[in-house]
């Protein structure tokens, strides 16, 4: 299925930040071991705000993970959607993500944090971020934050 590039005014999209104990990059399938971990303990929340009729991530495994994963770096590569990860600076644990999609003819940036208390940052900390970096790194375009 073709999907048309969600910012075609963009010659570059944003590669992420670093901000404290945080880092931000394209989520990538080299992710999927501690993605894994912070989707399956945060799973019951993920459920709650992304209402996914396939039941994810209630019944989420190893395998449907890196499925996932590759899916998410495809649609990054052809610039229809765009999904980061959220780490610490040694990439050993994951604290959430961050996802950028269209919705109803406008760019949607979401975002969810683990709810094990693993992550150093709050959300709503975590959502000034993102607001600041919206303004610095995706210039000319408008994202809603939900």
């Amino acid at each position: 299925m073709y999907s048309p590039k969600l910012f075609p005014e963009l010659s570059k999209v944003p590669s992420g930040f670093s901000s404290g104990e945080v880092l931000v990059e394209p989520l990538s399938i080299t992710h999927a071991i501690i993605d894994f971990e912070a989707v399956f303990v945060s799973k019951d929340r993920l459920y709650a705000k992304y209402k996914s009729d396939s039941g994810w991530p209630l019944n989420i495994t190893l395998h449907d993970n890196i499925v996932d994963l590759g899916w998410h770096e495809k649609e990054f590569r052809d610039g229809s959607s765009f999904a980061y990860t959220v780490t610490n600076h040694t990439r050993s644990k994951c604290f959430g993500c961050i996802y950028v999609f269209p919705s109803n003819g406008e760019a949607i940036m979401s975002f969810w944090l683990r709810e094990d208390g693993v992550s150093p940052i709050d959300e709503v900390e975590f959502a000034e971020l993102l607001v600041q970096w919206i303004a610095t790194e995706w210039r000319g375009v408008h994202i809603k934050i939900t």
